[in-house]
């Protein structure tokens, strides 16, 4: 997944899930059983969103974003078909 944004304006009511959820979707009927992402360390709302969705934190790329310079949080998705 290269990016998933919703305006600050709007965040908080349910649109980053339902862009989420339309891509994990997707990707199910394209056939894709693991799914990779970056995610700020410090971007705690999206992380959350990953997690309720079954991604799991598997490693970190440090120093990965700039302005700030910040690690990434790598996360994996599994599906069970």
């Amino acid at each position: 997944i290269a990016n998933i944004a919703v305006d600050p304006d709007r965040q908080g009511a349910g649109l980053g899930g339902a862009l989420l959820d339309a891509v994990l979707q997707e990707a199910a009927s394209r056939g894709a059983h693991t799914l990779f992402l970056e995610v700020r360390e410090s971007n705690t709302p999206a992380r959350g969103l990953y997690r309720s969705r079954g991604f799991e934190e598997i490693g970190r790329r440090r120093r990965y974003y700039s302005a700030p310079v910040e690690d990434a949080l790598v996360m994996r998705r599994v599906s069970d078909a």
